[in-house]
């Protein structure tokens, strides 16, 4: 059964090393790994990485690990009606080779298979959203004392309605910690769960937030399937 401690894993956040010694890191945004088809994948939005080179990504598989995950390919995900928040997908594939093995024990992966959209879909309008991310109000490389200072957001908000843009969707948000502003947010797994005691069922993955803002608590998010299609897509590329 999944619950909500290990869909919390599965969410990272996203570290640049900078080059720069007085200043090594910098935080940028959330990521999550995925299990598919048995390769892991580190997935984020497209924006969050922007110019920064993707080698000098670094991802941590959990809050112990001093190592990150060894990348090695990607993949920028291009919409065939090129529309940019449809095509706000980074895939890269990496291992854990170099992560000790106490670590890989308490690992923990988003295991994908192709669901049909209708498993989370056909009930958005009753059940109950949510998301993990790392903020960037709250996150930041703490230089005097050469460390992280991390800090995992849970958001929890209902369906609102389809996006302008193509297989995206858009959230109202609560805002309970009072969060100035949602960037850091982008990258983040979305997931629901059916809002009926009566009923029992897993949280469903939905999708990636992709943008959103405290001041209209409006989050937007790809659908799942879009993230699914280009998962295939490297799996078979490869």
């Amino acid at each position: 059964m999944l619950e909500l401690n290990h869909l919390r894993q599965c969410s990272r956040p996203v570290v640049f090393e900078t080059g720069i010694p007085s200043a090594p890191y910098s935080i940028a945004g959330t990521a999550f790994l995925v299990a598919f088809h048995r390769t892991l994948f580190v997935i984020t939005a497209r924006h969050v990485v922007r110019d920064h080179p993707v080698n000098r990504l670094r991802i941590f598989p959990s809050d112990r690990s001093i190592e990150g995950l060894r990348l090695s390919d990607w993949w920028h995900i291009e919409d065939p009606k090129n529309d940019p928040d449809s095509s706000d997908i980074l895939l890269i594939r990496a291992d854990l080779t170099n992560v000790p093995k106490s670590i890989r024990k308490s690992n923990h992966l988003l295991h994908l298979t192709p669901p049909s959209v209708s498993e989370w879909f056909d009930d958005r309008y009753i059940s109950r959203f949510f998301l993990f991310g790392y903020p960037s109000a709250t996150n930041e490389a703490d230089y005097a004392h050469s460390k992280l200072q991390l800090q995992q957001f849970f958001l929890p908000g209902r369906y609102v309605g389809p996006s302008i843009a193509h297989n995206c969707h858009e959230l109202l948000i609560e805002n309970p910690l009072n969060l100035s502003d949602f960037n850091g947010l982008s990258g983040s797994p979305v997931f629901c769960l059916r809002n009926e005691i009566a009923i029992s069922r897993q949280p469903t993955f939905c999708g990636m937030a992709i943008r959103g803002s405290a001041r209209s608590q409006r989050a937007h998010f790809i659908e799942a399937s879009t993230i699914l299609l280009a998962l295939q897509e490297a799996i078979e590329a490869h």
